[in-house]
């Protein structure tokens, strides 16, 4: 990677955690850095490089399911569950509710799964329980 006058120059063997971390690009590029520091794993982030990332495998869990348990578009089913339940928060600029999530009617004691990841991603962790527990099959 290298800073200049004219820009910042990033070659494609650039690991993302480099990238999040370098100076020029979270002073001057904060998106960018956002985004290097906010995908995957951060095992995968010191090792994952800017090319060899675009390259790999979709790492939508809808679509590496075993079993194809969801019947993903990029499998030959009729949508993409990634755009409709909670995969669409893995990206940085967000994303919208379109739908209820898959996981909605999957659930087999019927957990409000959305709401219970919506109050872990406000920090509300006893709220996020509680959700859980109103239909927990075990006892308490």
């Amino acid at each position: 990677m290298h800073a200049g006058a004219q820009g910042v120059r990033i070659g494609s063997l650039t690991p993302l955690a480099d990238l999040a971390r370098h100076p020029v690009i979270r002073q001057t590029y904060k998106l960018l850095a956002e985004a290097a520091r906010s995908v995957a794993s951060p095992q995968i982030r010191n090792v994952a490089t800017i090319a060899g990332n675009l390259c790999q495998e979709p790492r939508c869990w809808y679509y590496r399911n075993p079993d194809n348990t969801f019947d993903c578009l990029r499998k030959g089913g009729k949508t993409c569950d990634a755009l409709f339940a909670e995969n669409r928060f893995h990206s940085v600029f967000g994303g919208m509710c379109v739908s209820a999530a898959p996981c909605v009617n999957g659930c087999p004691i019927h957990n409000d799964i959305p709401a219970y990841m919506a109050r872990l991603r406000a920090g509300e962790l006893p709220d996020a329980v509680a959700i859980l527990l109103r239909t927990n099959p075990l006892p308490r």
